[in-house]
């Protein structure tokens, strides 16, 4: 009998994707794909029925509103990708835990925001038969902050969800660096007038700056008005674009700059590397444990940036760091982070058969 497997997509159906929505997407396409797949049932919650529509996004694939209804041996084991773990589960749960920002930090959110990150973090220690994270460090994280035994959480590394649409190097990129997600709190954004300044004072260097994300208008041009009036015009908000557009960029733009202290993953990464775009971003363990020496980290102070940029502009220092970079993107694919998944799921359920015979 085939393992059946729910899977709550509220996260995904959004026509504007963001990370965890890739995640998930790449997630049930990679299991749809496999010779013997699992039976896969979707879950929507009913508060996001105006963002999509689920049978559009995954045809074919039985989906139901995510409410307390349904007899227990409809599935096996259900997954929150996305952290929130249903009241009424009554099967055994995995669930997502894609960083635990929210604990270490009150200000990257508003108050309630972080309240209820704080409870379904401690909800998922609590009811989840086992927890995913992305990267050894947040399950380390995971393990000390919330008193989680080591077996029951498993870290499954991500890859890169944007499709190739060349195969082409762009052998002379624009002065431009490119920024992905936000502007918000959360990706850092607060910083980046600082940045700009640092860059013209100590390296008499002033880039063009396209800055792409599913921020609202109101807040790009918050962040617009922190800027002073002569970077401001080498600034271009472009909000959400296509995969198309975006991969594009990744090929024309001379580095990615990532501000963000809140990432488990940060998908973006392999994006660009994957591209040939050269990484400029802030040193967390997360993120070193996804490129490794394939990026120009630096310490969140304007000094090691500077540092970092005078490297990144450094043609052949650039280019070393760039095959360390490939090097690592290489070890990703999505097939793996499906298999390991699977893996998750079926131990879950013979874990349950034993327990429910016994």
């Amino acid at each position: 009998m085939r393992l059946r497997i729910g899977i709550d997509v509220s996260s995904a159906i959004d026509p504007r994707p963001t990370g965890v929505a890739r995640y998930i997407r790449s997630l049930v396409e990679g299991l749809r794909r496999l010779p013997d797949h699992p039976q896969i049932t979707l879950y929507v919650r009913p508060s996001r029925r105006r963002h999509g529509d689920p049978a559009a996004l995954f045809p074919g694939v039985i989906w139901r509103w995510l409410v307390p209804v349904g007899p227990r041996s409809a599935i096996d084991v259900f997954h929150a990708p996305d952290l929130r773990l249903p009241r009424w589960s009554r099967v055994p749960a995995v669930v997502t835990i894609h960083d635990l920002t929210s604990l270490f930090r009150a200000d990257h959110a508003p108050p309630e925001f972080v309240r209820r990150k704080i409870a379904a973090y401690r909800r998922a220690a609590r009811f989840g038969s086992a927890l995913i994270t992305h990267s050894a460090a947040t399950r380390t994280q995971v393990i000390e902050h919330l008193a989680v035994p080591p077996e029951r959480v498993v870290a499954i590394p991500l890859a890169d969800p944007l499709p190739q649409f060349s195969a082409e190097e762009t052998p002379v990129r624009e002065d431009t660096i490119l920024l992905v997600g936000g502007p918000s709190r959360r990706k850092g954004s607060e910083r980046f007038p600082q940045v700009i300044e640092c860059w013209r004072r100590d390296l008499g260097w002033s880039p063009q700056v396209v800055w792409v994300g599913s921020a609202s208008p109101e807040e790009a041009a918050v962040l617009a008005a922190a800027l002073p009036e002569e970077a401001r015009r080498r600034v271009r908000f472009l909000g959400f674009v296509s995969d198309l557009e975006l991969d594009r960029l990744y090929r024309q733009c001379r580095a990615l700059l990532l501000l963000s202290e809140a990432e488990g993953f940060a998908m973006p990464l392999l994006e660009a590397t994957r591209r040939g775009c050269p990484v400029l971003a802030v040193s967390t363990d997360p993120l070193v444990e996804v490129l490794g020496t394939g990026a120009f980290w630096f310490a969140p102070n304007l000094g090691d940036l500077a540092a970092a940029t005078r490297r990144l502009l450094d043609a052949r220092e650039r280019e070393a760091v760039l095959a360390a970079a490939r090097a690592r993107a290489d070890a990703y694919s999505w097939e793996k982070t499906v298999a390991q998944t699977l893996a998750v799921y079926e131990r879950v359920a013979a874990r349950a058969t034993v327990a429910m015979s016994s």
